[in-house]
């Protein structure tokens, strides 16, 4: 028996207007909602330095290997299962609850212990013990390393994350923890990567605002009735975002329901002024670069273009 189809926030199969909207250029932008708050914070700075802290061993073994008889560039690992068997003892050891006094473990138990470190930034001891509190619990506890760090760092190619770890790991150790972690690379490199999550969800809702503007005014007037268009603010400093398909748009990515299983929203208006400024500078960044490098420029451009923007 086929399984039942997973259900979109916002398109309900009861209504007679469900037919209108392309189900799939709707689910990407719903898919990739929270993106659009990514920058409501800063980053955690405190969370990296914990992190690059802890990966520390990691270094060593990649400055090792890559002055080695063999060389090359030095890498950090996305999971420890191609690591040396030398390497992976020495990980062992230099670890901060490493515990000679043990002897040497098994390389899929070292294996297990790197990719749980790479993964979410906790040593085994770390893990077992917040699984003990969160089943005593009932309810999660804050975890030493943020899930936005662990996040960023597996996004990274392994040569890039070696350098910009690098470069926190070489700093003077002397200096106040205030200094050192002022200028983390780890850090400034997580903003673009915040930039280009939300620049993602701005393009993603782009493609939705170009369907909506191939709606004829009866369906658009439905969607706007739905969505609540009309308790959407003017916002006078956001030009680019005046037009009729691309209020609705922002309004389709900001609502909410007023209770769990709901298909009755109302229209989160925190969410709305995020999604309605980073689709401003989108549009606008946009704008700029195509009219200096012409049709279809790089993402890349765009992206650089944005960040200012934003």
């Amino acid at each position: 028996m086929a399984s039942k189809p997973r259900r979109i926030p916002g398109i309900a199969p009861s209504q007679p207007h469900n037919s209108i909207l392309q189900r799939a250029v709707y689910r990407n932008v719903a898919d990739k909602r929270d993106r659009f708050q990514n920058d409501a914070i800063a980053p955690d700075i405190a969370s990296a330095a914990e992190f690059l802290d802890r990966i520390w061993p990691l270094y060593e073994i990649a400055r090792y290997d890559a002055i080695g008889p063999v060389g090359g560039r030095a890498t950090l690992p996305h999971t420890g299962r191609r690591m040396s068997h030398k390497a992976l003892l020495w990980f062992q050891f230099l670890r901060s609850d490493g515990n000679l006094s043990v002897g040497q473990q098994s390389a899929a138990l070292v294996v297990e212990d790197i990719d749980g470190l790479m993964r979410d930034g906790m040593l085994p001891n770390e893990r077992r013990v917040v699984a003990l509190l969160e089943a005593h619990l009932g309810e999660p506890i804050p975890r030493p390393v943020g899930d936005e760090t662990s996040r960023f760092n597996r996004s990274l190619q392994p040569t890039e994350r070696y350098r910009i770890g690098d470069q926190f790991d070489s700093t003077d150790i002397s200096l106040p923890a205030s200094k050192r972690r002022a200028a983390i690379p780890f850090i400034k490199r997580q903003r673009v990567w915040r930039g280009q999550q939300s620049l993602n969800a701005c393009q993603a809702l782009h493609f939705l605002e170009r369907d909506l503007q191939r709606k004829s005014p009866v369906d658009l007037s439905k969607l706007e009735a739905r969505y609540h268009a009309w308790g959407l603010p003017h916002y006078h400093v956001l030009p680019m975002v005046a037009t009729r398909t691309a209020r609705l748009a922002i309004c389709m990515a900001s609502v909410e329901p007023m209770r769990k299983g709901s298909w009755l929203y109302r229209l989160d208006l925190v969410q709305a002024a995020l999604v309605a400024r980073k689709y401003n500078a989108f549009l606008a960044a946009q704008k700029t670069v195509t009219a200096t490098k012409g049709k279809n420029p790089s993402k890349n451009l765009i992206l650089k273009e944005y960040l200012q923007k934003i």
